[in-house]
């Protein structure tokens, strides 16, 4: 099963695919920290793995990170922040799927 990010605005072709986070659609906040919100809930994960014996999936393709000037650079910061808080295994994991590989 693949869990999907959230997005704050109605997309019909592109709700469960992408969270527009870093493009300013959560109401122009784009702060690395936050981008975890798009995701799901820590014990979501936990439940999956730990109790149901399943492998979490999740991502967020959105397409216009691949045209914004200052998504590289706040992708990369959530990624360098969660690798910095998280030092825990179990509930404590976060939801936040391993660092994206682009390709244009």
């Amino acid at each position: 099963k693949c869990y999907t990010p959230f997005c704050p605005w109605a997309f019909p072709e592109l709700d469960h695919k992408e969270s527009f986070y870093f493009v300013g659609h959560y109401l122009g906040i784009v702060d690395p920290y936050f981008y975890r919100m798009a995701f799901p809930l820590k014990i979501t994960r936990w439940w999956e793995e730990r109790v149901l014996g399943n492998i979490f999936f999740c991502f967020d393709g959105c397409a216009q990170y691949l045209t914004s000037p200052s998504a590289p650079y706040l992708i990369a910061s959530a990624y360098q922040n969660e690798n910095s808080s998280s030092g825990s295994s179990g509930i404590g994991e976060e939801c936040i799927p391993p660092p994206p590989s682009l390709v244009a």
